[in-house]
């Protein structure tokens, strides 16, 4: 039987013997997606037309926080949880979960009542 001496590389934690930027793609998709995830606004549904479940988040500023909240309550969307990630951040960012069971059709037209409370301008708020 013959032996086959291979050479030992002594690299880094995650390091390959390739001299390319292979990774560069990876780590720039990884990046862009992440934020849209990190600031999302979101509904998943299920069911049936007549018997429908959603779930999902809201992200919005400080201001829309109120706002969003008796538009998902007045179209029966119970809010499962409100907070922020951050601390100090301006213009403040909070982030909502809720969750509704009912006719799919009066489901979508809550979060839409909710979704339109989001994104107005406010006076003093130029340039947002």
């Amino acid at each position: 039987m013959s032996v086959i001496q291979l050479p030992v590389m002594n690299q880094k934690f995650g390091g390959t013997a390739r001299r390319d930027a292979w990774w560069l793609g990876a780590i720039l998709v990884f990046i862009v997606l992440s934020s849209f995830v990190v600031y999302s606004t979101w509904a998943a549904f299920q069911g049936t037309p007549d018997h429908a479940a959603v779930a999902g988040d809201f992200t919005m500023l400080e201001d829309e926080v109120a706002p969003v909240i008796k538009a998902l309550v007045e179209n029966g969307i119970e809010v499962v949880a409100v907070h922020n990630h951050m601390v100090h951040e301006q213009p403040r960012i909070f982030f909502l979960h809720y969750w509704g069971v009912g006719n799919a059709e009066q489901l979508a037209k809550g979060l839409k009542s909710a979704l339109d409370q989001t994104g107005k301008k406010k006076n003093g708020m130029s340039g947002m």
